[in-house]
């Protein structure tokens, strides 16, 4: 959870820049999109997964692409702090809301992290 959150704080700060540089937000998104997965899949290709998981592997890859677009179109809008708020909850949220459906309770990591995610939060919107 913690390097989900350095990577994401750092892709919305470079995005921010990108953006106010001029770059178009398909661009973007088209880019980070092709590069992620020429670097990550042959890093960490997938293994035990059958055909029938495919399906739930695509419903999830179109929100997450969707949430980034849409990330985008915020940082274009200059409210980076705001959106990076919003997004640093957003994994806790997905884990908190399969442990839900799986009726699993929360690991101790899980629920540090997203304390640690409330208070960051706190934090940046007193001091800014």
């Amino acid at each position: 959870m913690l390097a989900q959150g350095f990577n994401a704080a750092l892709v919305s700060i470079l995005i921010t820049h990108i953006s106010k540089a001029g770059v178009e937000i398909t661009q973007t998104l088209i880019i980070q999109q092709v590069v992620a997965g020429l670097i990550l899949t042959p890093m960490f290709w997938p293994k035990g997964i059958k055909l029938s998981d495919y399906p739930n592997l695509a419903r999830r890859s179109f929100f997450m692409s969707m949430g980034w677009f849409f990330s985008f179109l915020a940082f274009g809008s200059g409210k980076t702090i705001i959106v990076q708020s919003i997004l640093s909850a957003v994994p806790p949220t997905i884990v908190f809301m399969e442990n839900i459906a799986y009726r699993k309770r929360p690991a101790s990591a899980m629920i540090f992290s997203s304390v640690v995610i409330v208070i960051c939060i706190t934090i940046l919107n007193l001091i800014t």
